[in-house]
């Protein structure tokens, strides 16, 4: 099994859905042009939120741009 641990922040940038400049969130110190993220099969895919920019900014996890379609199924906050 294999893990990965993705660092999260939140900072000022240019926002995807408006263009805007508002808060975003980098992964890994960066904003990625999608929101796809490594993955290996049997692992465990950490998102750590453990710094202060983070405050007031939960993740939510959706299958669209609404948040009435949120996945929870093994999803876990620690």
């Amino acid at each position: 099994m294999a893990d990965l641990t993705i660092t999260v922040a939140v900072t000022t940038g240019t926002q995807y859905v408006t263009g805007s400049t508002g808060s975003i969130y980098t992964f890994n110190g960066s904003q990625p042009a999608s929101f796809t993220f490594p993955w290996v099969a049997s692992g465990t895919l950490r998102l750590d939120q453990s710094g202060s920019s983070n405050d007031n900014h939960p993740l939510i996890f959706t299958t669209s741009n609404s948040s009435q379609e949120l996945l929870t199924q093994q999803v876990e906050k620690r």
